[in-house]
């Protein structure tokens, strides 16, 4: 009793190429839960399409797996969080969103019915940029993961990466000096055997 014909999964695969699936990442309208969508025509013996076969796999419980991280977030091309380590930055945006694209977005329902205006972050996030979070510095990991240009983005503390840097660094200056130290005693040694011999 409930028509979906706006939704753009039915109307790709109503209008796409015969024999082409097409798939959607969005929230619900009827259940509210986020979810992957896979759409694929319906056709006639004629190839006429008669109508569109959905299926759809609920990604709420994928949100477990982000949790393994602090700031994880599966977000879209527009920079909105469709999963998230943080559940209360699900659905909000990450940067501030341009007003066309917030009233698409808002038509489509993808994301339900309200977007806010501003986002986490004051611009896209690019791979490897330093950005800043709740006054806290940050290292983007962002990896694009299908044609879609729905990606990854995994935000390290930057003092993390600091603490094991010096590590590094310390490691390397203390495995230095024992190698020069080791050196100096087989020198040293070396040298002492050499004078008792001629002593001798």
């Amino acid at each position: 009793g409930k028509s979906y014909r706006f939704r753009p999964y039915f109307q790709e695969a109503a209008h796409g190429q015969v024999g082409q699936a097409s798939r959607y990442l969005a929230q619900g309208i009827t259940s509210g839960v986020r979810g992957f969508y896979a759409s694929y025509p319906v056709q006639n013996r004629l190839g006429k399409v008669l109508g569109v076969v959905t299926m759809k796999k609920d990604l709420d419980d994928m949100g477990i797996f982000f949790r393994k991280y602090p700031l994880c977030f599966l977000i879209s091309p527009d920079g909105i969080v469709f999963l998230s380590s943080s559940p209360a930055m699900v659905l909000k945006s990450l940067w501030p969103l341009d007003k066309a694209v917030r009233d698409m977005l808002i038509a489509s329902r993808q994301f339900g019915n309200e977007l806010p205006e501003t986002g986490f972050l004051k611009e896209e996030i690019a791979d490897g940029a330093e950005v800043t979070l709740g006054g806290t510095d940050y290292y983007a990991s962002r990896s694009v993961i299908d044609t879609d240009r729905w990606s990854i983005v995994l935000l390290a503390p930057t003092d993390r990466i600091m603490l094991y840097k010096s590590i590094g660094i310390l490691a390397t200056i203390s495995v230095g000096l024992l190698i020069i130290v080791f050196s100096g005693i087989i020198y040293v040694a070396g040298r002492s055997k050499e004078a008792i011999r001629q002593s001798e």
